[in-house]
């Protein structure tokens, strides 16, 4: 599978999740990419959820179908060419990140390129006999995220969505589990392509044992490696986060040794009218909720 984000079953997953955004099929120099449209009256707005390889085509094919604006707001879409995103009117939205942990390496340098305090932890979760599976049931994934997700009071994602990246990505995405005497510790979602493994969902316990979550990451990695897979990215991340809890997600995230990739969201208008209308209507549907 090429990039899993550009596939027609990530995108079953987005339009299972949310009615509005429908699938749509393009093909790019021959290539078959799937990516998310919105309709609302006579608008129609087109949303990306990975980099394309061919900028300019997307757009010339958006200003064709009579498409209002292309929308890029997606964790992880990959779009790290800011020059180029600008030179063709696009709006940065966002400025972000994420680590990417190179997998062409030998394990014993990737270890020697995490954290001391990492390596530590996980020795001591290994001599804790916690033991990492990968056939952890959507339903206690669902449970730590919602955990997660209630620090900040945000609802999280639903179990009808989480099933639903299991039941369509299949054989191309991990759930997986840190447990402890079979209690679950932590957990994540990695979906992965050809190239990349992505950390999609994930969380641990309030009471996780200490380790735990870090041994997880440390065992995502070197089962990715060990299909072949060239890279392992951490999900979203900043170099200032905004608050202490994100800025101890992101040093999690930074102390497994990964090159920091900037990356952006991004939206361009093809026609302004339209696309006022659409964020007011979107607006509106919002307060009405």
């Amino acid at each position: 599978m090429n990039n899993i984000f550009l596939s027609e079953n990530w995108l079953n997953i987005v339009s299972n999740n949310n009615k509005r955004i429908k699938p749509v099929l393009i093909v790019l120099n021959d290539n078959n990419i799937f990516i998310g449209e919105i309709k609302i009256i006579h608008i129609k707005i087109w949303i990306l959820y990975q980099e394309v390889y061919d900028l300019i085509g997307i757009i010339d094919k958006a200003k064709k179908e009579n498409v209002s604006a292309i929308e890029c707001n997606f964790n992880m879409s990959r779009f790290l060419n800011k020059e180029e995103l600008e030179k063709h009117g696009s709006k940065i939205e966002m400025e972000f990140g994420t680590y990417v942990v190179n997998l062409n390496q030998s394990e014993d340098e990737i270890w020697s390129k995490i954290h001391s305090k990492h390596r530590n932890v996980i020795r001591k979760a290994e001599k804790e006999n916690v033991k990492v599976k990968t056939d952890v049931k959507p339903e206690d994934i669902y449970e730590i995220i919602k955990e997660v997700y209630a620090k900040d009071n945000r609802s999280g994602w639903s179990l009808e969505y989480i099933n639903s990246i299991k039941e369509n990505l299949k054989n191309n995405v991990l759930f997986i589990g840190a447990f402890l005497d079979e209690k679950l510790q932590a957990a994540a979602i990695v979906p992965f392509d050809s190239s990349t493994g992505y950390y999609l969902h994930g969380g641990i316990k309030s009471d996780a044992v200490l380790g735990s979550s870090n041994m997880l990451q440390w065992e995502i990695i070197k089962i990715l490696k060990l299909k072949g897979i060239k890279k392992y990215d951490f999900g979203g991340a900043r170099k200032k986060a905004p608050n202490k809890r994100l800025e101890g997600i992101f040093r999690f995230k930074e102390r497994f040794g990964g090159e920091f990739v900037p990356c952006y969201f991004w939206s361009l208008k093809l026609n302004s009218l339209n696309y006022l209308i659409y964020k007011i209507l979107k607006r509106i549907r919002k307060i009405i909720r």
